[in-house]
């Protein structure tokens, strides 16, 4: 089965990994599930080849993790756009505070899209 591109989200990669590693502008990420994460039943994380960059905010995550472990959305990468950044003052929360601008894109079957954008919109 072919893989469809079901949406883009424009956002960030966040955690204190982002601060230590050496990325480059329009590199692709994977991004995988991590239940076993202690601070987060939600948790999917982002990696360069087997090196963790950072996770999925809270807040997205917690809609993408259910359609992951549902099989609705089978990939998820992420495209670095932009230079890591401070979190703006007053968003710091566990995972740090160095962000790394980016977009997720989401790929499952064609026939899931509906699904997932109004998964999305919630």
């Amino acid at each position: 089965m072919a893989l469809a591109c079901l949406g883009e989200i424009k956002s960030r990669v966040k955690g204190h990994h982002v601060y230590e590693y050496n990325y480059k502008v329009n590199e692709e990420l994977k991004c995988f599930l991590q239940p076993d994460n202690n601070y987060s039943n939600n948790a999917i994380v982002v990696k360069s080849k087997d090196v963790v960059v950072g996770h999925i905010p809270e807040a997205l995550a917690e809609k993408l993790f259910p359609l992951m472990k549902r099989w609705k959305l089978y990939q998820i990468k992420a495209t670095i756009t932009g230079e890591k950044r401070r979190a703006p003052e007053g968003t710091w929360v566990l995972g740090g505070g160095i962000e790394l601008p980016c977009t997720y894109h989401l790929y499952g079957p064609k026939i899931h899209k509906c699904i997932v954008r109004n998964s999305l919109k919630k």
